[in-house]
């Protein structure tokens, strides 16, 4: 079956794996590795250096392409009209990040009192998970060592043998443009070789480094930490890459084995460290399978969780308020070939979810890319049951919670909470064999049937499947 059918089709499911997308994924491998046979480190490797850009402006095309019902409302607002290579929404990934006013007085006083004592830097990128606390530690931790405190900026890094390099994402072009069936003009080919001079250091420009300096980024997914990363690498600094979210060591996603785990030193993420160790997925190890050394961030939450018993029947979710949580809606994009998300199909499934399940809420996500009027006028449910606000404060006026995605920070949030969780498994999740327990431990499970187009499941069968008490025992071992 083609993918535009299978895409359409009303029977298509809400998550589909994408041949396309999956040509686009290996294409990007294969020129990584005939630039690394250059003895080209990997954080000189101009693909892997715009991979995360590469893989969003392509997927973004490939989908483009394939989804022939524009009209479709949904399609409307979330099919990326203005694609443009190195931008968002006609905006530059290259901007300048905003600093808060206070933060930036108390580094200065703090420079300027020991300037007499710097010897090496410590870098601050964007997004980092460190609370007060810990941002306190690191300012103590430099005063004491004497290093001064920066904020990242743009930095432009060294790409070596570049005309080579060149050469091969030309190749790469052309054939994903032959296997694709996509347009790539002169003005695709002028934006990307645009980036690459924008972000290019000339040799003469590179400055030698004597002391190793300390830097602290989020996610490289962000340009600003991703160039930062890659000259604190080409200095052979010490670079400490924070996980973004809270499910490391319960998802199965590649995206990290091209962004975080590839341009670090430490990789600081939120499972314990014995938890991160029994991972043997490739997803767990960056773009040449090697695993990162991995730090436990200590500022994880270590609230003792308590679940109350409940019974999961037609009566209960009839009688009790129920919260759903969904993923957000976003543009039509893929930065795997395991997920492309279609969302006309995942749209029908809600509609069909709060219309058949009463006094069932529905909790807008805070960052979706649709407004909530949008949102309000494409569903068909009413509009008065949609939530917005702070999701902490929300579940609190709720008896349980509903789920269709736990991969997400949003699942670690409520697996804190009290609320006993409904799980329905729709297919969008990839979870490690960790991740598996962790989940089926603190949520009641419930297989979706996607293929129907009316009934996605029978609220009376959920009776079926009797009283559900939650164990709290591997999800406190895994956190704390």
């Amino acid at each position: 079956m083609s993918f535009n059918r299978k895409f359409m089709k009303k029977k298509s499911k809400i998550n589909n794996d994408n041949s396309d997308i999956r040509i686009l994924h290996d294409l990007l491998i294969i020129a990584y590795k005939k630039i690394k046979k250059k003895n080209l480190r990997k954080y000189e490797n101009v693909i892997l250096i715009l991979f995360h850009e590469l893989m969003y402006f392509f997927s973004t095309l490939i989908i483009n392409k394939k989804i022939k019902n524009f009209n479709q409302p949904i399609n409307k607002l979330l099919i990326n009209k203005n694609l443009k290579f190195g931008k968002r929404n006609n905006k530059s990934i290259i901007k300048k990040k905003k600093r808060r006013k206070i933060n930036l007085i108390i580094i200065k006083i703090i420079n300027t009192t020991l300037l007499c004592f710097y010897k090496k830097k410590i870098i601050f990128g964007n997004s980092i998970s460190i609370n007060f606390f810990g941002k306190l530690k690191v300012i103590t931790y430099a005063i004491l060592f004497g290093y001064k405190i920066e904020f990242s900026n743009f930095q432009k890094v060294f790409i070596p043998k570049i005309n080579f390099q060149k050469k091969i994402i030309n190749q790469f072009l052309e054939i994903i443009e032959k296997k694709t069936k996509i347009k790539i003009n002169d003005n695709i080919k002028k934006d990307i070789n645009l980036f690459i001079k924008r972000i290019s250091l000339k040799k003469k420009e590179l400055q030698i480094f004597n002391k190793k300096n300390i830097y602290l980024l989020g996610s490289t997914a962000n340009i600003y930490n991703r160039l930062n990363a890659i000259n604190g690498l080409q200095e052979s600094s010490n670079v400490y890459v924070f996980g973004h979210d809270k499910q490391t060591g319960i998802i199965d996603s590649l995206v990290n084995k091209y962004d975080d785990y590839c341009l670090c030193t430490h990789y600081v993420g939120f499972a314990k460290k014995k938890f991160f160790k029994k991972i043997k997925y490739k997803s767990y190890s960056d773009i040449d399978d090697i695993e990162p050394k991995y730090i436990e961030n200590k500022n994880f939450s270590k609230n003792k969780i308590v679940i109350k018993p409940i019974y999961f029947n037609s009566e209960i979710i009839s009688k009790k308020r129920g919260l759903y949580i969904p993923r957000k809606f976003s543009n039509y994009l893929s930065l795997t070939p395991r997920e492309l998300l279609n969302y006309e199909k995942y749209l029908d499934w809600q509609n069909f979810l709060i219309n058949n399940i009463d006094k069932l809420d529905y909790k807008m996500h805070p960052k979706d890319k649709l407004s909530l009027e949008q949102l309000k006028n494409i569903v068909s449910f009413s509009p008065k049951k949609i939530k917005v606000g702070s999701l902490e404060n929300i579940i609190k006026n709720y008896d349980y919670l509903v789920i269709d995605y736990v991969s997400t920070t949003a699942f670690s949030d409520i697996a804190k909470s009290e609320k006993p969780i409904l799980y329905f498994d729709l297919d969008l999740d990839r979870l490690t064999s960790v991740g598996i327990k962790v989940v089926t431990d603190r949520a009641l499970k419930v297989k979706i049937n996607q293929e129907s187009t009316k009934n996605y499941f029978n609220v009376n069968s959920i009776r079926k499947l009797g009283k559900f008490t939650h164990s709290n025992k591997r999800l406190l071992n895994y956190i704390k």
